[in-house]
C-alpha cells in the first residue's frame, strides 16, 4: 500500500509521551499511529454491525 505524509497539530505533552513510548517500543511514531488509525476504524466497523443488528431484531 503507497503511504503519504499527515500533517497534525496535537498536544506538545502527547507527542512528547509518544516519543518515549516509540523508544519503549522501538517503533517509529508514523506505524503507532497507523495502527491507532486501523484499530479506531475496526471498532467504528464492529459498532455499525452490532447497531445494524439492533435495529432488525423486532
Amino acid at each position: 500500500m503507497a503511504r503519504k505524509k499527515l500533517t497534525l497539530s496535537v498536544d506538545a505533552e502527547l507527542i512528547e509521551r509518544m516519543k518515549v513510548q516509540c523508544v519503549m517500543e522501538k517503533r517509529d511514531l508514523s506505524t503507532i499511529t497507523e495502527d491507532l488509525y486501523s484499530n479506531y476504524l475496526e471498532r467504528f466497523a464492529q459498532f455499525e454491525k452490532l447497531m445494524e443488528k439492533k435495529k432488525k431484531k423486532p
